[in-house]
């Protein structure tokens, strides 16, 4: 009866929902991302390219269906960002860019939050300590 015991604690704890099917994270970009710049060959955009990009991974059932990311965003000119990216893999990655006039019009990223739902239903979310639901005190 012992035995039985310490497996359903086992089983229950192993397999709880605290894997994450999506995950994400925000990264500079300067010239250094280039190619050019670690092979030493000539490039004219080297000098101007900048920005941020939010880099997601998910991984989920290859049961389910209609997979879309919502990624929101706010910025640093303070205003609260979406896009809706939809895809046709079970899993894998994407990046979402805001590089050179983007990045500098939107005075870059600030915080994210990434959802990730199948038809229609809730999946995962991702979203970093310095995420804060948007209020709107314009009205």
């Amino acid at each position: 009866m012992k035995i039985i015991f310490i497996l359903l604690i086992t089983l229950l704890l192993t397999t709880s929902c605290t894997k994450r099917c999506v995950k994400a994270r925000l990264e500079a970009i300067t010239a250094g991302y280039r190619a050019s710049s670690h092979v030493g060959t000539p490039d004219p955009l080297k000098a101007c390219f900048y920005g941020q990009q939010i880099v997601v991974s998910w991984k989920v059932a290859k049961t389910c269906k209609n997979l879309k990311l919502t990624l929101s965003y706010i910025t640093g000119a303070l205003k609260l960002e979406k896009v809706d990216l939809p895809i046709d893999s079970y899993r894998g990655a994407i990046s979402y860019r805001l590089i050179n006039q983007d990045f500098k019009c939107r005075k870059g990223i600030l915080t994210y939050k990434v959802e990730l739902h199948s038809e229609g239903v809730l999946l995962g979310c991702f979203k970093p300590r310095s995420w804060v639901e948007w209020v709107d005190i314009s009205n």
